[in-house]
């Protein structure tokens, strides 16, 4: 059995791709999707937040909801729109 020193007699050494440039070169996307599930998360807390200092968490976590997902689809049609 043929082992390089420190290696593992069942890793052979072989190349990833069979021609060069199928598998290392490919370029890495520069720019990175923007987060709307912060917005999401965000607005729910607060929700709930408010509404229980109002005396209703259940409707601040309700409304909370609706504007967090509205601010998070707001969010998805600009990132979409950037591509």
């Amino acid at each position: 059995m043929n082992v390089k020193q420190g290696g593992h007699p069942a890793v052979h050494h072989l190349p990833l791709a069979k021609r060069p440039g199928l598998c290392h070169s490919l370029p890495m996307q520069t720019r990175s999707p923007m987060a709307g599930g912060f917005l999401l998360v965000l607005c729910i807390f607060l929700g709930v937040v408010i509404g229980t200092m109002r005396g209703e968490p259940s409707l601040g976590f309700l409304i909370g909801t609706g504007l967090g997902v509205a601010a998070a689809l707001a969010t998805w049609l600009v990132d979409r729109r950037r591509r």
